[in-house]
């Protein structure tokens, strides 16, 4: 690891790099590059944090965080209602704490912090956009990724979700387009301030590529807070509208001749700009991985995550689906402890095994804490533990991890 390399094996492979972007990937990659003794600049053009932080995982789960409490206590028979400018400073401030964080770790490690934007314009050479030119040995590229914006859509009001979410007055109804995590978590976080959803999705179900049983479950979780729900439907004219349509990879600006960014050997392009997994988790996987790949050159590792949906009624997905040579288990959990005390009917877990050679391949679940349970599974898949020492763990009682062990007893029945 490159945390191993000893001091003067740093020196001797010291090198300048220059990371564009400070989101995730670009952050990991500057923290991995400067103990690994490089030179390390990074260039961002807005805040430290990139999508998760100032758009995205982090606002969502602050407002999400607010209404799984809500609905906790409106079930056991106590009634709120939530400010949604509350709710938007408490989202300022997390993000501002966030970034002022990770420029102080970036400082104290040393990294050259540069607040402006910068194109590609020569072998190894970087021009910023008040006209600066630097050079470097290494560029990586950690640009992160932009919302695709649907076409033929015909609306009144076509919102992005950030746009939404800074409206001083939110819209009395709003018709979301595409029902995948981003759409679905967005659905509650409207719904729990008053305003009438309708999610609207092309395929033939909501979360299409997630476990059927997850979007069966979430669909009626959705229903029941007065979500209504349009699927396999290609509808065009909306009123009010906000697209959750994925996101497609930014790279750098390149104004020179002859560059290749995907197919040079002193350019490193991590994070969403890869345009693979659009994921938080593993863009920083990614940045940790980059100082080893540039001092050692080894090939990118492939990198496995857990996806998760961050509701108050969660869910959460690693390894294998369900498919021909694999068994599959079903363990509903409403007679679990942990789970009647969570007032959050109607989950499961499922697990799923090689059918040969009881290598667990795989764990779906649905209900309260399903992404912080994840994480057990996805140990269990990446070490390709066998069903049968699975069962011979032994969790703490009442909790939800206990529900992964009933799971897996059913696959060794």
């Amino acid at each position: 690891m490159v945390d191993l390399i000893d001091l003067d094996e740093k020196m001797k492979m010291k090198k300048k790099v220059i990371i564009i972007g400070g989101g995730p990937a670009g952050y990991q990659a500057a923290v991995s590059c400067s103990k690994a003794g490089m030179e390390t600049t990074l260039i961002e053009r807005n805040q430290l944090g990139g999508t998760c932080v100032n758009d995205g995982c982090v606002p969502t789960k602050t407002y999400l965080e607010a209404i799984k409490a809500k609905q906790y206590l409106e079930s056991m028979g106590i009634n709120l209602k939530l400010d949604p400018l509350t709710l938007r400073r408490a989202c300022e401030s997390k993000i501002s704490q966030l970034g002022f964080g990770a420029e102080y770790v970036l400082r104290k490690m040393g990294v050259k912090i540069l607040w402006t934007s910068a194109s590609l314009v020569g072998e190894k050479k970087v021009k910023t956009a008040e006209g600066e030119l630097l050079t470097c040995d290494v560029l990586i590229a950690a640009t992160g990724s932009e919302p695709v914006v649907p076409k033929d859509i015909h609306c009144a009001n076509l919102f992005a979700v950030t746009q939404l979410l800074e409206l001083r007055e939110l819209p009395a109804t709003i018709s979301i387009i595409g029902a995948g995590v981003l759409g679905v978590e967005l659905a509650v976080i409207l719904s729990a301030l008053d305003v009438k959803v309708t999610l609207v999705e092309k395929e033939a179900r909501i979360l299409p590529g997630w476990d059927p049983d997850i979007s069966r479950a979430l669909a009626a979780y959705l229903t029941k807070n007065g979500i209504e729900i349009e699927t396999g439907t290609e509808k065009a004219d909306f009123n009010n509208a906000v697209f959750c349509t994925g996101h497609r990879p930014l790279l750098p600006k390149v104004t020179a001749e002859n560059i290749d960014l995907q197919n040079t050997d002193w350019i490193y392009i991590i994070g969403d700009a890869t345009g693979k997994c659009m994921a938080a988790d593993a863009a920083m996987e990614e940045g940790s991985q980059v100082a080893s790949r540039i001092l050692y050159q080894n090939e990118r590792e492939e990198v496995k995550t857990a996806k998760c949906i961050f509701t108050p009624f969660q869910a959460a997905s690693a390894g294998d689906l369900y498919r021909e040579g694999l068994r599959e288990s079903y363990y509903g959990t409403d007679q679990h402890a942990a789970a009647m005390v969570s007032n959050m009917e109607g989950g499961f877990v499922k697990a799923v095994m090689d059918e040969q050679s009881h290598v667990l391949k795989g764990f779906h679940i649905a209900g309260a804490q399903a992404a912080e349970m994840i994480q057990i599974g996805q140990i269990a898949v990446a070490q390709e533990m066998k069903a049968e020492d699975f069962v011979r763990l032994v969790f703490p009682h009442p909790t939800m991890g206990e529900m992964l062990k009933e799971a897996v007893k059913l696959l060794c029945d």
